[in-house]
């Protein structure tokens, strides 16, 4: 009997795109971040109990970041930030 490819370990809702919203500044906290550019879209990963933006701003000196927001749903149904990261790119350059 010949076997069967199985499938993956079940459905998940693909990543998208969304335009920056006022709802997307309070989850980054982005009031907080004077000078900065906000974006103009954000990537949303969703799940079932879980949920991950991202984003990439650019701040006062023009250097270009990328913020990830974690969030998790409660028993309840509301969701709360787990953890918040802030990723940059460092270029050093050496030379006599």
């Amino acid at each position: 009997m010949a076997r069967r490819n199985r499938k993956s370990g079940g459905s998940r809702p693909a990543a998208r795109w969304i335009k920056w919203n006022d709802h997307l500044a309070v989850v980054f906290g982005f009031e907080a971040l004077a000078g900065w550019t906000a974006p103009s879209q954000a990537r949303v990963s969703p799940g079932r109990t879980r949920m991950t933006f991202s984003a990439r701003f650019t701040n006062a000196e023009g250097d270009e970041m990328t913020a990830r927001v974690r969030c998790v749903r409660d028993g309840l149904g509301d969701w709360f930030v787990t953890s918040s990261e802030l990723d940059q790119r460092w270029m050093f350059e050496g030379g006599e």
